[in-house]
């Protein structure tokens, strides 16, 4: 008896390709933040960042926090995690460089204002005077293949005096 597996491949290809205005919440260790990239056509996608997990602390504001940055777009239904993204903060500004997800700083508010920003644009129970808000231009670019095998069916052939018999296995 001869077993053969009918399998197909298929994928998936996700796309995002999104710019617009973005708010980053940092946590004044600025080891997480969370955020929202509001595109110019009126989306919102969230983003979130922590660092990497093994990632070596930045000892001068020339090098960059090592973070992992989750993006999710609920209207699409679709999610992202790009790993190892290079984030530079100094105490005015943040900036993102990555060929996936670009951030410039235009903006700064901590305390009261930050807390206005929070409560206009966010969830209202983040607001913290210890929270720091980055605004700016941020631009998305991501493709994404998922790629999984569909499984048609097996079948097994069994040879007979020349005849050729095939039957689903859930008739074995």
């Amino acid at each position: 008896m001869v077993r053969v597996n009918t399998e197909s491949q298929r994928c998936i290809v996700l796309n995002m390709d999104a710019n617009g205005v973005a708010r980053l919440i940092f946590e004044t260790d600025r080891r997480t933040f969370t955020g929202i990239l509001e595109t110019s056509n009126g989306e919102t996608i969230s983003i979130n960042g922590k660092v990497t997990e093994g990632a070596p602390e930045p000892h001068t504001c020339s090098e960059p926090y090592i973070m992992d940055i989750f993006i999710v777009d609920g209207e699409a239904g679709s999610s992202f995690k790009l790993s190892s993204v290079h984030v530079f903060m100094n105490d005015l500004q943040v900036s993102i460089e990555n060929p996936a997800i670009k951030f410039s700083t235009e903006q700064r508010f901590i305390g009261a204002k930050a807390d206005v920003v929070i409560q206009q644009y966010m969830q209202p129970s983040m607001t913290d005077d210890k929270k720091e808000v980055y605004v700016g231009p941020m631009k998305v670019h991501e493709i994404t293949v998922h790629q999984f095998v569909l499984n048609i069916g097996t079948t097994s052939t069994e040879v007979n005096q020349d005849l050729q018999y095939a039957w689903p296995l859930e008739y074995l």
